[in-house]
């Protein structure tokens, strides 16, 4: 009787502490399972919720450390080594991530998290044809995973109206720590400069001792950063669905206001009279944009500007999904057509060099709609 109780508070503190990890309470679940292992230092779980722990604080070495001490205990646990293959895939260990994530399909060749694991890594090595095996197989465990429906639509060439919500969220969630680095050193990314300069030919009321403006998808803040050196009468509302990115735009105090959420459902209850809207390179996630530019005309003062960026691909007449990136890309056509049933102008239109992509040049369009 005695064990049995001793076992019922050791599993009700995992819980806890899993729960207060759920809660990004870190130093609580810590200490929770600090004090269990300290009743049974061969706690293998202990052990793993220790590392998910350790990883979410960014330990990432102590958390492999760990996960490696798990597995020495218990081998048998598919949930150790697809944590231990989602590090390999962050550090980009990817041949090394296949081998993990294959262990724990071998254990349990049915766990969604290893098939999502594997899939996203052959995904990653560009081998598409297993990524997307991986992926069905996903699918028919996990019928309602709308990420993973998303990337196995991608994969087959099919075209969506937009990226599930779910998805979009986890990506920068998970990119919002290492995006800045990743855009600048890596991409070559210069986008947030190009509105700028965009946004500097354009005519405001001299009047105003204050400019609305609102920044769609402002991840951490680069292009309201730019635009602001250019015009410091703007004053930004920000706006996206990654808390992380809300949390590091907020630290650089150049939003007057910051809002998580949803782009139509903010446009539709927050009725604001802006000078300016931007969305930059956030309509590679949304490919039909016209409820979206509905609810901006109707935002906008007049005159009043919407300028964006998306990727370009004119072998459409629309939009597409493209299945090596799972990201939209718009054609010429289809964006003078949403202007023409949206009432605007086009005042801009250019070309340009969006980012790099491996060895590739990503192009795009810069865009500014008038709101007359």
């Amino acid at each position: 009787m005695l064990n049995n109780s001793i076992d019922q508070v050791v599993i009700t503190t995992k819980i806890e502490a899993f729960g207060l990890l759920a809660k990004q309470k870190f130093i609580e679940a810590e200490k929770l399972l600090m004090d269990l292992l300290s009743y049974n230092p061969l706690d293998d779980e202990a052990i793993y919720l220790l590392s998910m722990v350790k990883h979410a604080k960014g330990e990432t070495e102590v958390s492999k450390f760990l996960l490696n001490k798990a597995i020495e205990k218990n081998p048998h646990d598919a949930r150790y080594w697809t944590e231990l293959g989602a590090i390999a895939i962050e550090q980009n260990y990817l041949q090394e991530a296949l081998n993990l994530f294959a262990q724990a399909l071998k254990i349990k060749s049915d766990y969604p998290h290893a098939l999502r694991g594997i899939a996203t890594a052959y995904y990653l090595l560009r081998d598409f044809e297993l990524s997307k095996e991986y992926y069905e197989q996903l699918v028919k465990i996990v019928p309602n995973d709308q990420t993973s429906i998303h990337m196995l639509k991608s994969l087959k060439g099919e075209t969506t109206e937009a990226a599930p919500e779910a998805y979009v969220k986890n990506l920068f969630n998970k990119y919002a720590d290492k995006f800045e680095n990743h855009l600048k050193e890596k991409l070559d990314y210069k986008t947030p400069e190009e509105i700028a300069r965009l946004v500097s030919t354009l005519k405001f009321n001299d009047n105003k001792l204050e400019l609305k403006a609102l920044d769609l998808g402002c991840g951490t803040g680069l292009a309201a950063e730019e635009i602001l050196k250019f015009n410091d009468k703007f004053a930004f509302t920000g706006l996206d669905l990654s808390e992380k990115m809300v949390e590091i735009s907020k630290a650089k105090n150049i939003y007057k206001k910051l809002h998580v959420g949803e782009i139509l459902e903010y446009l539709k209850s927050n009725k604001k009279n802006f000078d300016l809207i931007v969305a930059a390179d956030v309509f590679v996630y949304i490919g039909e944009l016209s409820e979206i530019m509905q609810e901006v005309n109707r935002s906008l003062i007049s005159p009043g500007y919407m300028v964006f960026s998306v990727e370009k691909n004119d072998d459409v007449d629309t939009f597409s999904l493209i299945p090596t990136s799972a990201r939209y890309a718009h054609s010429k056509k289809y964006i003078e057509k949403l202007a023409k049933d949206n009432g605007f102008n086009i005042e801009i239109m250019e070309e340009i060099d969006l980012r790099k992509e491996g060895l590739d040049i990503i192009k795009g369009y810069l865009v500014i709609f008038c709101k007359a």
